[in-house]
């Protein structure tokens, strides 16, 4: 029997009215709850619990509040704050104040959002709930002043006072705020730590309708920061979810990105695929501008202009439409038609709304369209004024290195000095053009390593803490200090310093120190147009550039076609001398030693491996090796011939499920070389503790290549307790090895890594940390090949043989060797040499 009444119970109390309103906010049948909340609420008013009464009025004007019906929801919070008082409790009262601060909040009227606030945890001091409710509340209110460092400091308070608590929705809006407010002062490696996490504990709670919200942000933050493929999943997970639900608006609301990246990306397919379901699922067009603006867009790019023009005809008729979007996707496909009239006419638009609206950071994009499209119309002297322009705006907004900027300024920023090249080389100067393209490429590498999006970077300054929650306080109290404020906002970094790679590239040195004796460096570009040109350095010659006849597209099909032809050991040697006389032959190259500087996709084609005659590689003829830029370059062939004598060699056979059967042997026979003890099983700590004390740092373990987020690619030593033994790309840029030592990657995929103009990878990692030349695999060789490949390489190494003459001896050794079958290019055209060749 008392089983039978628990039961009774506990299906009554899931049913009230207030447990199917509370679920139906939870999944978010915001219109659900303002139709059934007014019947609860006087059933409970009449039943004389009027607790019960606010909490459902709450409730119901939160809802409204959602529905951006805010006057309604004004009134209802007045007749919950009656029914809260009538209750004598303090929480329901508190309860009424942290909603009315939300509603202040909403309509940007801040004075009476921290006011309300204030009244709340008055109402309530000693309750735990609203002490961490109204830390929550007053970092939202910062959040929306535009005072990110304050309220990421409220609501860090917040997120610890929520510690021991229940669950509640104010959990999740904790990390959803600080996941705004990380990545609005650009620390995106945090704003992406707390963005996750928001997902995976929402996605455990009844919170559904916050862990839809939570995809649809953590997609938007994932999509700032290059991560375009985890984006799109997340967003797709979370419409799934939502059409699931039959959550009409939120599945919109994900709709509507979706539409747009496809758009970018030039997808029409899957355009018009959820173009189709907005029309299907927005019932009420609230979203009519996003369907209107998406079918102007699908219709322009398959070349319906007609049709495209009267959609933008009817979207300027719309209330809600928009005064940036509409010139901005029209500039979008004037520049995919090539009509750079269209182009300058539509940007010309943008910059003067722009300017009215003083939006300065817009204007870097703006005026570098304008210098594409009169560099579109031949009219030189405009395109580089306006470059010139753009370049400015960055360089002001960036006066040193260590200021973090938004990802897609810094895209455009190296797309700048792309345009900038191809107007100098056109006009025949050739070698402020390089000048241009090896800044470029070095700023890239720079940018996208030390000042990466997902880099950790330094914690607020402990003073600054201070200082700003001094200033908050005061804000809150009435103080007038929001100048104040956001004087040091304004101020506040969360960079770790960084060096400004030089403009200016001194190539009189490589003459006037003989450093190119018999060498000759290509560096490869590809135009804004994505057409391939190349510059050749080469000993005692003026520099000279080659214009090749490969696209940028075409050139990132051949690349991974070759890869995928060298894997299945199918890639002959008429393949090679097919790529070679598309890349090298119209070179006239004379000298022994090529240096080659990729640029883009190249960097997956390994050059010495393509045959310059269709019966021998190139690495038979010619010493290959190659450098991320020719500044750095001429940086490492400046300083003194380095003596290598120490090594240290670091194996682990094992990680997770996989073994590399020869790791261990390779590494005692590195090690006997030298007369060196090798650390079998090595961990992480033993590599830390002493990385910084040889000449030759060796690895012999897995590597993992993470193309999504390449600074968590990684080694993978012995895992010890509750260390993985991983050590990433972001660990080795912390790490300060010994000046000018040579690390060999005997690891699989250790410079795989392509992100966008350039390579993010564990080699290069060690180039940041101190060693000038890096020894690296492009993919996973066999584990046996390697041994090989690594004991001949240090035998001829050891022996006083130059680094690329020693690569050089070991791989024609491997290719004179049919009997074994390493040969073929999989087994020694996966190592390559980066930086110093000596």
């Amino acid at each position: 029997m008392l089983l039978l009444v628990l039961a009774s119970v506990g299906i009554r109390g899931q049913s009230s009215p207030l447990a199917t309103i509370r679920n139906s906010f939870n999944n978010g049948h915001f219109e659900g709850v303002v139709r059934l909340a007014p019947e609860a609420i006087l059933r409970t008013r009449k039943a004389g619990t009027p607790a019960t009464a606010s909490e459902l009025g709450v409730l119901k004007a939160q809802a409204l509040m959602r529905l951006e019906r805010y006057e309604e929801a004004s009134t209802v919070l007045d007749e919950a704050l009656t029914d809260a008082e009538q209750a004598r409790q303090p929480r329901r009262i508190a309860a009424i104040y942290l909603a009315r601060s939300a509603h202040a909040r909403a309509l940007r009227d801040f004075p009476s959002a921290l006011k309300s606030a204030r009244n709340a945890l008055a109402a309530a001091a000693s309750d735990p709930q609203i002490r961490f409710e109204y830390h929550l509340a007053i970092g939202r209110v910062m959040y929306s002043s535009g005072f990110d460092v304050a309220a990421i400091i409220w609501l860090e308070k917040a997120e610890k006072l929520a510690r021991g608590l229940p669950m509640s929705l104010g959990h999740l809006d904790v990390l959803g705020h600080l996941s705004l407010a990380w990545a609005a002062k650009f620390n995106y490696a945090r704003a992406i730590e707390y963005g996750e996490k928001l997902v995976k504990i929402s996605e455990k709670t009844e919170f559904k309708y916050r862990h839809r919200l939570a995809l649809y942000e953590f997609g938007g933050l994932l999509s700032s920061v290059g991560q375009g493929r985890k984006a799109k999943q997340m967003r797709e997970k979370g419409l799934k979810l939502a059409l699931t639900e039959k959550d009409a608006y939120q599945a919109c609301l994900l709709l509507s990105p979706l539409i747009l990246t496809s758009l970018y990306e030039g997808d029409v397919t899957s355009a018009k695929k959820h173009l189709l379901t907005l029309d299907r699922v927005d019932r009420d067009r609230r979203f009519l501008f996003e369907a209107i603006l998406g079918n102007a867009v699908v219709a322009g790019l398959q070349g319906q202009k007609e049709l495209s023009a009267n959609y933008f005809k009817e979207l300027e008729t719309l209330k809600a439409h928009s005064d940036y979007l509409i010139p901005h996707w029209k500039a979008i496909l004037a520049e995919k038609g090539k009509d750079w009239a269209g182009l300058i006419e539509q940007m010309k638009v943008l910059q003067k709304s722009t300017e009215e609206s003083n939006f300065r950071e817009d204007l870097l994009g703006i005026y570098f369209s304008l210098a594409k499209g009169y560099w579109g119309l031949g009219e030189q002297e405009l395109a580089i004024e306006h470059a010139r322009r753009a370049a400015a705006i960055f360089e002001s907004d960036r006066p040193t290195g260590d200021t973090i900027l938004s990802l897609s300024i810094l895209e455009t920023y190296h797309s700048v000095f792309r345009l900038l090249a191809e107007i100098e080389d056109k006009r025949g100067n050739t070698t402020t053009a390089l000048e241009l393209v090896d800044y470029s490429k070095a700023r890239v590498l720079r940018d996208r390593i030390e000042n990466s999006a997902l880099r950790r970077k330094a914690d607020l300054d402990s003073e600054v803490r201070k200082h700003v929650e001094e200033l908050s306080t005061q804000l809150i109290d009435g103080g007038k200090v929001r100048d104040e404020l956001a004087a040091i906002e304004k101020s506040v970094t969360l960079s770790l310093p960084q060096i400004a790679a030089e403009r200016k590239l001194d190539l009189n040195s490589f003459d006037n120190k003989n450093l190119l004796r018999d060498t000759a460096v290509v560096s490869y570009f590809f135009t804004i147009g994505g057409q391939l040109r190349a510059y050749v350095i080469e000993d005692s010659k003026p520099v000279r550039a080659v214009e090749l006849s490969l696209s940028e597209g075409e050139a990132a099909r051949i690349a991974q076609s070759t890869r995928v032809k060298i894997r299945d050991r199918i890639f002959f040697k008429s393949d090679g001398n097919e790529l070679y006389n598309r890349l090298l032959a119209p070179l006239s190259l004379a000298s022994n030693h090529i240096v080659i500087v990729p640029d883009k996709a190249l960097w997956k084609i390994p050059f010495h491996a393509l045959s310059p005659d269709g019966e021998s590689y190139l690495i038979e003829k010619r010493i290959v090796s190659y450098s991320p830029s020719v500044s750095m370059l001429l940086n490492e062939l400046t300083q003194p011939v380095p003596s290598r004598k120490t090594i240290q060699v670091f194996a682990n056979d094992s990680f997770q499920d996989r073994h590399l059967e020869y790791v261990n042997r390779e590494a005692e026979k590195v090690g006997r070389i030298f007369s060196a003890r090798p650390v079998i099983g090595a961990t992480r700590r033993q590599f830390l503790s002493s990385a910084g004390e040889s000449d030759i740092l060796h690895f012999s373990m897995h590597a993992q290549a993470d193309p999504n987020e390449p600074l968590e690619s990684f080694l993978a030593f012995k895992a010890f307790g509750k260390d993985s033994g991983q050590i990433t790309v972001q660990d080795l840029l912390s790490v300060r090895l010994k000046k000018q030592n040579l690390a060999f990657l005997a690891s699989c995929e250790t410079n795989n890594v392509l992100n966008g103009e350039g390579l993010v990878s564990i080699a290069w990692a060690l180039l940041g940390s101190g060693s000038s030349s890096v020894i690296s695999a492009q993919w996973e060789a066999n584990d046996r090949s390697t041994e090989l490949f690594t004991q001949k390489f240090y035998e001829q190494y050891r022996d006083g043989t130059s680094a690329a003459k020693a690569l050089q001896a070991v791989s024609i050794s491997m290719i004179q060797n049919k009997s074994t079958g390493s040969h073929e290019p999989y087994f020694w055209a996966a190592f390559f040499l980066l930086g110093d060749h000596r």
